[in-house]
């Protein structure tokens, strides 16, 4: 299953959800549209989630909580990809301040997130 929008593209690959940012400011109204689609993509089925950050440029606030409460939402785990000192950062500052109700963590590869989702699949 794919799915793509302006904010990010879509997929399942053996039970988990990848969801990989594009170059954006992430931004409420963004964020709302972007655990909108891939609600909609999982049709109502727990999984855990991959999010390749790596492009994304900032995130303000609000969407960091939204996506840390409303965006758990029927998932198991999340695995953030990071690489930049940006995306790094961005995801230092989530699971410092949002302290998301489900296992979250950083990865510098896919392949090491994906080891730590697996557990959770």
């Amino acid at each position: 299953m794919f799915h793509e929008n302006d904010y990010a593209t879509y997929k399942i690959v053996e039970g988990i959800v990848h969801v990989i940012y594009k170059n954006i400011d992430l931004d409420i109204s963004q964020a709302v549209h972007i655990v909108k689609d891939r609600l909609l993509l999982q049709a109502g089925q727990f999984m855990p989630v991959l999010c390749d950050i790596r492009a994304i440029q900032g995130i303000d606030k609000a969407s960091r909580a939204y996506l840390s409460l409303e965006g758990s939402a029927f998932v198991k785990a999340v695995a953030f990809v990071v690489d930049s000192p940006v995306s790094e950062m961005l995801s230092d500052l989530y699971l410092s301040t949002n302290s998301p109700p489900i296992p979250t963590r950083s990865f510098s590869n896919s392949e090491e997130a994906l080891k730590f989702l697996n557990g959770f699949r």
